[in-house]
């Protein structure tokens, strides 16, 4: 898949991609679709309805992650099953390491109140 080729699956971009409950999986799960991806699968599961899909994983040679976040049908529309902020819905990381990055242009913002606890490390 040429979006793949080009990392095209990361936080600058939100994905759903239409497929078939029966056929596709095996080609989504070589994707690199990591965990700050937003790439949601609708999977038809009738003529007229669909089941909707978040996937990713938390490093390159992970499993891919499929959770069911929702369903559309014709009739009904959309009816979501969990929270539609991405952020609430991926809270078990299962041990992953994060890292993350706070760049200080100004050394006040180091005496910003929720920055007290943290290491701070000055090059």
């Amino acid at each position: 898949m040429q979006a793949d080729v080009l990392t095209l699956f990361d936080a600058r971009s939100r994905w759903i991609l239409l497929g078939n409950a029966t056929r596709g999986h095996s080609l989504l799960a070589e994707l690199r679709i990591l965990l700050d991806s937003d790439v949601l699968v609708a999977d038809r599961v009738s003529e007229r309805s669909f089941i909707l899909l978040e996937m990713y994983r938390r490093r390159h040679n992970d499993t891919i992650i499929k959770t069911v976040i929702g369903e559309w049908d014709q009739q009904y529309g959309l009816r979501m099953t969990a929270s539609p902020v991405l952020s609430s819905r991926r809270t078990n990381f299962h041990r992953s390491i994060l890292k993350a990055v706070m760049v200080v242009r100004q050394n006040r913002a180091l005496c910003v109140k929720h920055t007290v606890n943290m290491h701070i490390r000055q090059l």
